[in-house]
């Protein structure tokens, strides 16, 4: 059982040109691991690559625009931790593990806000699938192109809870306890041929994905104010491994009264991607949904809100990237006021409001309980045309509870939809 926090991992060494002694580490991890991954409060993988820019991807691609929060703030203020473990005359182990290598004499790491800039979309991407493979298929070193760069070196790291904090990404990837196959983090933090680092955060779905990309040269791209602001990012991605798109709604079902209107309910678009981590499923933008109505002269849809026409019942239908889903809207007729409640001998007179639209009658309880009781009360139906009732065969000298409400008879569904109850009154009989 693996403890809260502990990186699995796998490496595998690829051969570079211009920088030597490359490595290209993944936290893929098996199967039993990554369960246990996914149950853990506080988790965190790893991992880093330098090696050559390869040719672009030829797979069939699709755009996603993927919601996510900018941490600039706190992703430049590792630059100061990474150039104070370059200062510490660090050591790694050699390949064969059986000496210590001390790293002395580095030159402190500038702030290139070009590779931040590479940084900040390949934390993105990997929020979408987390490889140095780039969610089209492409090596991660396509990002860098047009940069005055001869080598190129990428660290990234995803944590949940606090392991996807700064300082918890920056021990992982120091990895200090580790043999040679598990410091490829720590080398590229320590590599005497980088000049330079920008640094990538962002938070997807409640969780921190980090990428340090590094370059021997520094492309002096001018320094922009820090953004910690909440962005869309477009991730072009290989449709191999995109799943379905799921489009649900907060609420399946929607009761309206006549005349009122309530906002449509929030959207939730989700898609499976092989190679998410760590759900394997990522949440989108659901910001263009179109809504439609079945019925608009039932309920009407209007500036983000359902508007309740008339009593009945409508589907209102979200649709986004092929995905759709249904919300039933139920209206109701109004509901009338009582204008009076006067007692007679063993009998009342019950006025109402009378109601124009949306009614197919009214339903009047009468009652000696003003909770309603069955025992206690009398119901009456009364037809659209009428706005009165005389109830009698009531017990003499009683004081009685009344309330009335609409109804509507559904033609489509045959089924009766009921207005809220009036405010009760009272009266004695005589």
């Amino acid at each position: 059982m693996m403890r809260p926090g502990v990186i699995h991992e796998r490496q595998k060494e690829v051969p570079m040109g211009a920088l030597p002694n490359s490595q290209c580490l993944s936290s893929l991890g098996t199967s039993a691991t990554r369960r246990v991954l996914c149950v853990l409060l506080a988790v965190a993988l790893a991992a880093t690559m330098t090696i050559l820019p390869s040719g672009k991807a030829v797979a069939a691609t699709t755009t996603l625009k993927v919601p996510v929060t900018y941490g600039q703030t706190e992703a430049r203020s590792m630059l100061k931790m990474i150039n104070d473990f370059r200062a510490s005359n660090a050591q790694c182990w050699n390949e064969t593990n059986t000496a210590l290598v001390t790293y002395s004499g580095l030159q402190p790491l500038t702030y290139d806000y070009a590779l931040e800039q590479v940084a900040m979309l390949r934390a993105a991407e990997i929020a979408v699938y987390y490889d140095h493979k780039r969610p089209n298929g492409e090596s991660c070193f396509t990002a860098f192109e047009g940069l005055p760069l001869r080598g190129w070196g990428e660290n990234i790291a995803a944590g949940t809870g606090t392991m996807g904090s700064r300082d918890a990404m920056f021990m992982a990837w120091r990895e200090d306890n580790e043999k040679y196959a598990g410091q490829g983090h720590r080398r590229n933090m320590l590599n005497s041929r980088f000049a330079a680092v920008g640094i990538g955060y962002v938070r997807c779905n409640g969780i921190g994905y980090w990428v340090q990309n590094f370059g021997d040269v520094n492309s002096n791209a001018p320094a922009t104010t820090a953004d910690n602001g909440k962005h869309l990012v477009e991730v072009e991605v290989d449709q191999a491994i995109l799943g379905n798109r799921k489009l649900t709604a907060a609420s399946s079902s929607l009761s309206l009264q006549a005349g009122a209107s309530k906002a449509l309910p929030a959207l939730s678009l989700q898609v499976p991607v092989r190679g998410n981590w760590p759900s394997g499923v990522l949440g989108l933008d659901t910001s263009g949904a179109k809504w439609t109505s079945s019925k608009p002269s039932v309920a009407a849809i209007s500036k983000g809100k359902v508007v309740a026409k008339t009593a009945g019942t409508a589907q209102l239908k979200a649709t986004l990237d092929g995905a759709t889903t249904t919300v039933t809207v139920k209206v109701a007729p109004p509901t009338p006021a009582l204008s009076s409640v006067k007692g007679a001998a063993k009998k009342l007179t019950v006025k109402w409001q009378k109601q124009t639209k949306s009614v197919s009658g009214y339903e009047v309880w009468v009652s000696t309980s003003k909770k309603f009781t069955a025992k206690t009360t009398v119901k009456k139906t009364v037809v659209k045309s009428k706005s009165s009732l005389t109830v009698s065969k009531l017990k003499a000298k009683k004081t009685y509870y009344v309330k009335v409400r609409t109804y509507y008879k559904d033609p489509a569904t045959k089924k009766v939809i009921n207005s809220s109850w009036s405010k009760v009154k009272s009266a004695k009989t005589k």
